[in-house]
């Protein structure tokens, strides 16, 4: 079996589960010029917004 065909089978049983799987969200920011990253936030809540991360 190869790699692709094992990560279908996982995402398929995942589907079939009940209920939502929510993961959570994440923010970076990032240098204008450079684009390298300044900051990254990370949070478990699905439901949060940038202006919640900036409140954290």
């Amino acid at each position: 079996m190869s790699t692709l065909e094992a990560l279908r089978k996982k995402l398929d049983s995942l589907k079939k589960k009940a209920g939502t799987v929510l993961g959570g969200k994440m923010m970076m920011i990032v240098d204008a010029f450079t684009k390298a990253p300044v900051q990254v936030n990370y949070s478990l809540d699905p439901d949060i917004n940038d202006k919640k991360f900036i409140e954290t």
